[in-house]
């Protein structure tokens, strides 16, 4: 971390809990909880925004409530992690780019439109190839730093609470059958296997142009699917973590560290490793209460 900043959070070991997210309890009531939160010895607290809370009307950033009690906390020493949900898109969003939302195999759109955190975190959100919604984020993730950098207390920012496309309507494919993922789907099979016919051969197809190439659309026993599901899961993904990481990075001018985290590790596979190469660091849900033994 740059100037100040590094000294400050020197030795320290982050232990806390989360205090605010949408629907919230009254300020006054988060402050209070804050100084029994310090006089109980934690030394950080969680803060998770929503985009479709904090932007109603396009252009109208409110931040002023998240502002307030980082103030709070910085007055008592308590360090902050702040949390972007982004999937949880304003409703002008959806209005404004009724091609931003995800696409199943059969060519229906994921259409929830939900105005809740709870209970995925606004997953799975709308598809980011699509440039309109991808250029809305990134001016509000840039706005939104640009504003909270100056607080020193704030430590770290978290791009994505949860990386994934769940939850999905049952019986479905997956993720994302939309123009704007099938043309970078077929720029990466051409940049992989370099000619259709290399391509013919491993996927056992007979296309003859690179545009009529389609992901399988009915079930998953066909060669083809392999590269489908690594390309949304290795490709598809990272890429939207490097484009969250890169907006926030370029707005902060202490250059705190980035991250994202899973609800559990990916075990057996090598998403893991291509979430984490876009992150300065890489982290994972941990629900011990939940597990039955």
């Amino acid at each position: 971390m740059k100037n100040g900043l590094n000294k400050i959070v020197k030795n320290f070991f982050p232990y806390g809990c989360h205090i605010y997210r949408e629907p919230s309890l009254p300020v006054e009531e988060i402050k209070k909880d804050l100084k029994i939160i310090k006089k109980l010895g934690f030394n950080m607290v969680k803060i998770q925004q929503s985009w479709a809370i904090d932007e109603k009307i396009k252009g109208e950033i409110d931040i002023s409530k998240v502002e307030e009690i980082i103030k709070e906390a910085e007055v008592l020493n308590l360090y902050v992690f702040f949390g972007f949900t982004m999937e949880q898109v304003p409703a002008w969003v959806w209005k404004k780019y009724p091609s931003a939302y995800l696409v199943y195999n059969d060519s229906t759109q994921h259409r929830d439109p939900t105005q809740y955190l709870l209970p995925t975190d606004g997953k799975p959100g709308p598809c980011w190839d699509n440039p309109g919604v991808r250029k809305e984020a990134e001016r509000f993730l840039k706005e939104v730093v640009k504003r909270l950098s100056k607080y020193t207390n704030i430590i770290a920012w978290n791009v994505w609470q949860e990386i994934g496309f769940w939850p999905m309507y049952p019986g479905k494919l997956g993720f994302c059958y939309c123009n704007y993922t099938l043309n970078k789907f077929r720029r990466w099979l051409k940049n992989k296997y370099g000619s259709l016919k290399k391509l013919n051969e491993i996927w056992k197809t007979g296309y003859g142009n690179w545009d009529e190439i389609e992901p399988p659309r009915f079930h998953s026993y066909v060669p083809s699917w392999i590269d489908w599901k690594y390309y949304m899961n290795n490709v598809y993904l990272p890429e939207v973590l490097r484009f969250k990481y890169k907006a926030i990075k370029e707005s902060d001018k202490y250059e705190r560290p980035i991250f994202a985290h899973v609800s559990s590790p990916y075990t057996g596979s090598g998403q893991d490793w291509k979430f984490s190469e876009n992150l300065d660091f890489y982290a994972s849900s941990a629900y011990p209460g939940w597990v039955i033994r």
